[in-house]
């Protein structure tokens, strides 16, 4: 447990009729001293604190799980999220035959992909502001009504220097819990597409991937050659080379990895060789394949994929 001190808040200028900006430093390496700093105007207010510990403070256990169940309860899911992004965008049957789907196929799945993003965020700060801010705040009741200060901007800043320990732990866990949906959506963002797209398709839901058997696993049992595996793995940081050896292992000589890694992240060492190796392609946004590997045979853009790699099976894929 981290023992607290409270530090005296400065006060310069008077200005509180401005809206307040806040911001922090962390003063030493274990994150457990800080320096709050609340703006307003032309006036400063600055607090020095230990983050410490009251009768009233939340353990991890609590906190987490207080944010996995407020989410779980009203964070939409995935399908439902990135739907919504697509009918925002007119991405819906009907709008679009499937060659015009399929000839914009990295375009639309660009926008998807950050659309899905902004509505995931407006739900976000639906729910964080109006189910987890009060929820801590109601549990903290004690401490915030022994709270004392001389003027608003003295308040504020009080105020955060008692709430900044469960604050932080909430940030960071809104953080892992995007890294933990972002590859569903993902996956139903690439669904989504195939659906526009008329390219059939059968979903099965591995540990770490989505595969999609195109066109489906019945055809795929009787003449691989004709079928594809389209994984979908949203980004390459973890589990690289089990994913690999585990698509390496259907036999399937038509395999393909999505990811929506941008081309920092991508590495011929660590990524190309593998795939060289095991005769297997990479998908990237066409502007991951034009920046960093323009002439690389096993990477495919999606706009690739979709015009080429695609209309070159369909004519195998009829009864």
């Amino acid at each position: 447990m981290i023992r607290a001190s409270i530090g005296k808040s400065s006060l310069r200028n008077e200005d509180t009729q401005l809206k307040p900006q806040f911001s922090t430093q962390t003063q030493i390496a274990d994150e457990s001293l800080y320096v709050f700093t609340c703006k307003v105007g032309n006036t400063t207010a600055v607090a020095n604190s230990e983050v410490f510990c009251m009768s009233d403070s939340i353990s991890d256990d609590e906190l987490y799980g207080l944010l996995n169940r407020i989410r779980s309860e009203r964070l939409p899911s995935s399908e439902t999220i990135v739907g919504e992004a697509a009918e925002e965008l007119g991405l819906v049957q009907g709008a679009f035959t499937a060659n015009q789907v399929l000839s914009n196929f990295n375009n639309n799945l660009r926008q998807l992909f950050e659309r899905t993003l902004t509505v995931l965020e407006r739900y976000e700060q639906q729910v964080y502001s109006g189910a987890v801010m009060p929820a801590i705040a109601d549990r903290r009741r004690q401490t915030l009504e022994g709270l004392r200060a001389g003027n608003n901007v003295e308040l504020i800043s009080s105020a955060l220097q008692a709430l900044y320990p469960d604050l932080w732990r909430v940030f960071l866990s809104r953080s892992q819990s995007r890294k933990q949906r972002g590859g569903g959506d993902f996956q139903e963002q690439i669904k989504l597409m195939f659906q526009l797209a008329n390219i059939p398709f059968e979903e099965q839901t591995r540990e770490y991937r989505t595969d999609f058997v195109i066109p489906s696993q019945a055809l795929f049992q009787r003449d691989r050659t004709r079928a594809i595996i389209f994984s979908v793995k949203r980004t390459l940081r973890e589990r690289w080379q089990e994913v690999v050896d585990e698509l390496h292992h259907t036999n399937c000589p038509n395999v393909y990895l999505a990811t929506a890694n941008e081309s920092r992240k991508i590495t011929l060492t660590t990524h190309i060789a593998g795939l060289r190796r095991y005769n297997m392609h990479l998908v990237v946004w066409d502007t991951v394949k034009a920046e960093k590997f323009p002439t690389e045979p096993v990477v495919r853009n999606y706009t690739e994929f979709a015009t080429i790699d695609v209309r070159t099976f369909q004519p195998f894929w009829n009864p």
